[in-house]
């Protein structure tokens, strides 16, 4: 019989390690703008980003402004965060190539924004 802790443990472990990962980059109380939300069908992205957003939470981090490709307005952004706020993008299975209106969002981004 398969101990079900083990697994548990592990994921735990993994959280972890996750949560101080992301607090080495971002403070309790930040405000930032998570870009790119997953307006598509595919749950596996829709997940990624429920999964952003509670790790964000979890480690107290407010999302003051989000956004699909569509949505997106520099100015609105701009307003919210400001100049100097941070911006994070969705990761998960749009990076690279094979989905080429992520990738050029993302470069879009970064471009702009530096």
């Amino acid at each position: 019989m398969i101990n079900k802790n083990i697994f548990l443990n592990n994921i735990n472990h993994q959280q972890d390690l996750l949560y101080a990962a992301l607090g080495k980059f971002l403070s309790k109380g930040e405000r930032v703008a998570l870009l790119d939300f997953p307006n598509h069908n595919n749950v596996g992205d829709n997940a990624i980003w429920l999964g952003e957003k509670a790790a964000l939470n979890k480690i107290g981090v407010e999302i003051i402004y989000q956004c699909d490709l569509y949505s997106y307005s520099e100015r609105a952004l701009r307003k919210r965060i400001g100049n100097d706020g941070i911006v994070l993008l969705h990761g998960g299975g749009n990076l690279g190539s094979v989905w080429p209106e992520h990738q050029k969002f993302r470069e879009k981004m970064i471009e702009s924004l530096d």
